[in-house]
């Protein structure tokens, strides 16, 4: 597959980057006219290198002044490969130093150093620039870094620097073009007829022509009108090239540099609250002092901010990795994983670098538990951070888990089907095994409670059951409970699986009475509290009985103060169906059931409720015949 790269020209002012720049690609990447006036880089500068069969290589020259270090950073985000730029008639300069920090921050781990201007300086000068080269990359990340001798103007070693170029990118892995688009920009402009064009180096996924696209942190809505890579439009550009995008539905003056084009704002967090890996430059200047103001630089966004300190209210001098918080001023896009720069706003120096553990910091308190927490994010596997979202959310999406990990749902799917500990919720989502069986526990105290109060009733509400958990547990987390063997629902009802509705002793001999007073009645039964009175049962726990004898099927309600007994009822359907087999009026009802009208409109009408007769005009017809007569 073709491989695709960006590599940083960088290096102190005028040690001759823009000039090896264009003996690479015979490109002059000054294009602003104060560029040309002042002989200075002022915004990073981009040039196509190599773009073959298996290769597609670009320069970005990045501005050496220490005025434009702001625009340096934002020019090498995203870089493979650092080509480090040191006149050899001046050796290291401030500069020089400073982007060797920030490149070290970055996590750029492959660089070549160029000392250019070689021709002009005598062969003892060479040497000790050499020296002096070497002793300043020692113990750095480029301490082994190749170094080439090269003079723009003569092209002597020109040819040489690029064999090792293509040798050491070669051994660098690709950005993968798997994953969700993502595009910091470093450009933004106008084409008369075309209308806004952003560009960047694209860090991950890919896009093409016609996609739907956002600009965040606001965002904006867009659509992809064309693509340009290397001065050539394409029909989609994937990671790890640089890349100008025209947009429709965004105007020029809505996008800025430092926004982020992406293809799916909801795997994207926009954050201001970052919990970070920093570690500092050596040999300070200045303490840095809790809640410090500090310039933050991420991709190619710059935001102020404010640095907070968990374990400590000054640093004065730092090796190790501190853990720590930046909250900021204004919302960025940013993953777990992105290396940063901080620098202090005044006077103005780079003061530390990291990368991001959880793009959604909190509000946390001082101390050793919060330092302990940060700690598992840094150094914990994927298992322990997804278990560690989920003691804090306790049910979690795969996607809402992939967004928060930075890492592809696959990675999540995998991982919770190879750990016993975490298990899927009813609609798909994670939670902890822990959780189920805390919750299943809860539940089935509060429906054991329930029952033992209520044991003639089917069970609890579920609607009131989810609002009395609501505080404790998600509705996924109980919807899922639910489904378990240790509960079964009818209708609304939740019930403990082994429960049987059933009547408390207390009131059992009770309850065999009414049954026989009722046979004892037939048809003309009393009102059905007198039965109450008589067997000294009243108020909620009658109406419980009343319900549960309905239920069972052993009584039925003619109306508010009338029950048969279920036979007797059963009965009196039985010698009217006998005695009229299609259909009957009430006055054929009552020489069959010498009954008063005060039972026997009651009886009636519960038939037609109950669909087994329908009145039509002064008849009624059984519902089945009339059913089985429409249907012949």
């Amino acid at each position: 597959m073709k491989r695709f790269y960006t590599i940083g020209m960088a290096g102190h002012i005028d040690h001759g980057k823009t000039a090896l720049t264009k003996a690479l690609t015979n490109v002059d990447t000054d294009r602003l006219k104060e560029e040309k006036e002042r002989n200075i880089s002022i915004e990073p500068g981009f040039a196509p290198f190599i773009n073959n069969e298996d290769l597609q290589i670009s320069i970005v020259d990045v501005p050496g002044h220490e005025r434009f270090i702001r625009q340096m950073i934002a020019g090498v985000a995203g870089i493979d490969l650092v080509i480090l730029a040191v006149a050899a008639d001046e050796g290291v300069m401030p500069q020089t130093r400073e982007h060797l920090s920030i490149l070290s921050f970055l996590g750029i781990k492959k660089g070549i150093i160029a000392i250019t201007k070689a021709n002009n300086v005598e062969p003892s000068l060479l040497d000790l620039a050499k020296q002096e080269i070497e002793s300043e990359l020692r113990g750095t990340s480029f301490e082994n870094a190749p170094c080439i001798c090269v003079d723009s103007l003569t092209f002597h070693g020109i040819e040489e620097l690029k064999n090792t170029i293509l040798n050491e990118i070669t051994q660098i892995i690709p950005k993968s073009n798997r994953g969700n688009f993502r595009l910091p920009i470093d450009q933004v402009f106008s084409i008369k007829g075309q209308g806004t064009v952003a560009r960047g180096t694209i860090f991950n996924g890919e896009v093409q022509i016609g996609q739907d696209v956002w600009v965040l942190p606001q965002k904006r809505k867009g659509t992809v009108r064309s693509i340009q890579v290397q001065h050539q439009t394409v029909e989609k550009a994937i990671a790890g090239q640089r890349t100008a995008l025209n947009l429709s539905g965004i105007s020029r003056d809505e996008i800025k540099r430092g926004n982020v084009i992406v293809t799916s704002y909801e795997s994207f967090p926009v954050t201001q609250t970052i919990d970070v890996s920093l570690k500092f430059v050596q040999n300070l200047k200045y303490p840095i002092k809790q809640r410090m103001p500090v310039t933050f630089h991420v991709g190619t966004s710059e935001v102020m901010g404010t640095i907070v300190f968990f374990d400590r209210n000054e640093i004065i001098q730092e090796e190790h990795e501190v853990l720590c918080q930046i909250r900021l001023n204004e919302p960025i896009v940013v993953k777990r994983g992105d290396a940063f720069i901080i620098r202090r706003p005044s006077p103005v120096e780079t003061i530390g670098g990291g990368w991001i553990l959880d793009p959604f910091g909190k509000r946390y308190k001082f101390g050793d538990q919060t330092i302990a927490a940060l700690a598992l994010k840094k150094e914990g596997k994927v298992e322990e951070r997804i278990m560690a979202l989920l003691q804090e959310n306790q049910v979690l999406s795969v996607t809402e888990l992939a967004t928060l990990l930075h890492i592809d749902a696959e990675e999540v799917n995998q991982t919770v089907s190879n750990f016993p500990c975490f298990q899927r919720t009813k609609s798909g989502a994670i939670t902890l095994v822990e959780f189920m069986e805390k919750a299943i526990n809860r539940l089935s105290g509060l429906l054991q409670k329930f029952h033992t109060e209520f044991p003639m009733r089917i069970g609890f509400d579920k609607a009131r059951l989810l609002q009395e958990l609501d505080s404790e547990f998600s509705k996924d987390l109980i919807e899922s409970v639910l489904e378990t063997d240790h509960f079964t629902r009818v209708n609304q009802f939740i019930k403990v699986s082994l429960f049987r509705p059933h009547i408390p002793l207390d009131i059992k001999s009770q309850a065999n009475q009414l049954l026989h007073l009722l046979e004892q009645d037939g048809y003309r039964v009393k009102p059905i509290d007198e039965y109450g009175q008589v067997l000294g049962i009243t108020g909620s726990t009658w109406n419980e009985l009343l319900n549960f004898l309905e239920r069972e099927k052993q009584i039925i309600r003619l109306n508010e103060n009338l029950v048969w007994r279920e036979d007797i009822y059963n009965q009196a359907i039985q010698k009217c169906r006998s005695a009229f087999p299609v259909a009957f009026t009430i006055a054929d009802a009552k020489t069959i059931l010498p009954l008063s009208r005060k039972y026997l409109i009651p009886f009636l009408e519960l038939l037609d409720e109950k669909g087994i007769t329908k009145r039509m005009e002064n008849k009624r017809v059984w519902l089945d015949k009339l059913i089985q007569k429409a249907h012949f």
